[in-house]
């Protein structure tokens, strides 16, 4: 080990460190590999600013945990946020003649809550042949059977008034493997054969409002097959209005199953058994929104498919049973911690892909090892960036045990 050591030491000092990185296309496409210099040297490249510059130890960890926040919707129709719809392609949405339209919030002084796109309309449901705000595309939300459902989307009514009602009015249709055609009935809670939907009044003017509509699901004897959803949006009727109205429009609008679980969490927990030495210290990470692990999930959004490996595994594995268990492994000892806030001499910027070595001469401090950054702050009219460091440890993995579960 000693001499793999001083080899990379060796090659640390020379000032570069390659990376070999697979480079993709915008669309996910294969195009090259490229080798990459990641390093920075200080006080070489880097210079340490106002005796900034500080190492510490951190304890050994015996515990990683890395919880995940569950979803309590699924989200199953297109483009909810309108962020896909073009001028020319409504995408999972009818433009229906006199109803909303695409809008960019550029244009506009209303903002859009995600994204830069809405739908936006400018005539009342009572106008002279208007009905309809929009409604979902065929075959663009396909639900489980057997799955109770949640619509709902935002709304903004925009007016010079202080004070208003309004009406919107919503239809929920499910047709089913054999064709057959179902509406909610908000009423009695079931499915019927015959047209229905649903009313709401509201007051909320000159801002963001939201509906939640929930549906219980639909049982058809001796048939399993998935459902098709589609929605109805009604344009808003207004009731009153102490000035005049101007326009309205949706967002975020979204056709989801309600996830059956109570657990709001998925907690995976990676930790060196019980032995000889007492280990008590713990790393929680915060909640993350992308899985790798809960890929095959039906209530998870954020999922990264695929398997991965190190050059060192036998096996593919999970992006969290990688990542775990590395942190295990930096922190196995004592670990080495630096932080300052250093004056940029080199021709590139700073990245979180790149690594730092610390070198000050053999004679007063010298990493064997390149670090890793931690967290950074970069203020870019002084070139000067606030780093956090630590050096990893190289050695085999610890050994260790990787569980998780729901919460």
């Amino acid at each position: 080990m000693s001499i793999l050591k001083n080899y990379q030491k060796e090659q640390l000092k020379t000032g570069t460190e390659q990376i070999n990185y697979k480079v993709y296309s915008s669309e996910g496409t294969y195009k090259t590999n490229e080798n990459k210099n990641v390093l920075f040297s200080t006080p070489r490249q880097l210079i340490p600013l106002r005796n900034s510059f500080m190492k510490s130890f951190e304890k050994p960890i015996k515990r990683v945990v890395l919880p995940i926040k569950i979803n309590k919707i699924n989200i199953k129709n297109e483009n909810p946020n309108f962020t896909a719809i073009k001028f020319i392609s409504a995408r999972g949405w009818a433009f229906v003649l006199n109803g909303g339209n695409v809008a960019r919030d550029l244009d506009s002084d209303v903002k859009a809550l995600s994204g830069n796109k809405y739908l936006k309309a400018t005539n009342l449901f009572n106008d002279p042949s208007t009905t309809y705000f929009t409604n979902s595309e065929p075959d663009s939300c396909i639900i489980k059977s057997k799955a109770e459902i949640e619509f709902a989307f935002s709304y903004y009514i925009k007016t010079s008034g202080s004070s208003a009602k309004y009406n919107w009015r919503v239809q929920i249709q499910a047709i089913d493997s054999t064709s057959a055609n179902h509406y909610y009935n908000f009423e009695t809670n079931e499915w019927q054969s015959t047209t229905g939907g649903i009313t709401k009044t509201t007051e909320t003017i000159n801002k963001w409002g939201k509906l939640v509509f929930k549906m219980n699901p639909l049982i058809i004897e001796n048939n399993d097959d998935d459902i098709e959803v589609r929605v109805f949006i009604f344009l808003p009727e207004q009731i009153s209005d102490s000035g005049t109205y101007d326009s309205s429009y949706i967002d975020n609008a979204y056709i989801a199953e309600l996830n059956q679980t109570d657990s709001s969490d998925y907690i995976i927990e990676r930790k060196i058994p019980d032995g000889d030495k007492t280990i008590t210290g713990e790393i929680i990470m915060e909640k993350q929104i992308l899985s790798n692990d809960l890929n095959d999930s039906d209530y998870f959004n954020g999922k990264i498919s695929g398997t991965f490996r190190r050059p060192r595994d036998t096996a593919d594995k999970k992006l969290e049973q990688i990542i775990t268990q590395e942190i295990l492994n930096d922190n196995r000892e004592f670990t080495s911690r630096y932080e300052g806030t250093f004056y940029n001499n080199a021709f590139d910027h700073i990245s979180m892909h790149n690594k730092i070595y610390l070198d000050f001469g053999s004679d007063i401090f010298q990493e064997t090892v390149s670090s890793y950054i931690d967290s950074m702050t970069h203020y870019m009219k002084s070139n000067e960036y606030k780093l956090e460091l630590h050096t990893p440890n190289q050695n085999n993995d610890v050994s260790s045990i990787y569980q998780s579960k729901f919460k």
